[in-house]
């Protein structure tokens, strides 16, 4: 995939699918081969690029200063940076399947170290079932598992 501006900068381990792409402007994460999942900015990392990344953030119309936030799949982290930088008050849970996936998201794609931010190696609906049966609610639950047949 070496091809004119594109440089590939990571493959993914064993049959894992991960890999990530330079094109001089942007960083983009690919899983399963050719299914574009995130994309960073690289002068303007904390950016929202894609489109459904975008209207995904539509939900701070409806819950603007969400203490508790609960996001299923990380991707590049484009979603936690967002939520980082303009939900100052949020703790942010996240549940990732793929622990190579959080891996490549710190060592790629900036994903911060953060007290407000907890990763959980787990299916999205484990983790769900795991904090509701212990008590914990949230003030915005965000799907954004994704694979080669698109968002789940």
């Amino acid at each position: 995939m070496d091809i004119d501006c594109f440089k590939v900068i990571h493959r993914g381990s064993g049959n894992s699918g991960i890999t990530v792409v330079d094109d001089g402007c942007r960083r983009n994460l690919y899983l399963d081969g050719d299914t574009l999942q995130s994309t960073m900015l690289l002068d303007e990392p904390d950016r929202l690029d894609l489109e459904y990344s975008q209207a995904m953030m539509c939900a701070l119309l409806f819950q603007p200063l969400p203490r508790k936030v609960l996001l299923v799949g990380l991707g590049g982290g484009s979603l936690v940076r967002f939520l980082l930088e303009f939900c100052p008050e949020a703790r942010i849970d996240v549940a990732e399947i793929n622990p190579e996936v959080v891996t490549v998201a710190r060592q790629y794609f900036l994903l911060p170290r953060s007290e407000r931010l907890l990763i959980t190696p787990a299916p999205g609906e484990v983790v769900v079932a795991d904090r509701l049966a212990a008590g914990d609610r949230y003030d915005l639950l965000l799907l954004d598992a994704f694979d080669d047949d698109g968002p789940a």
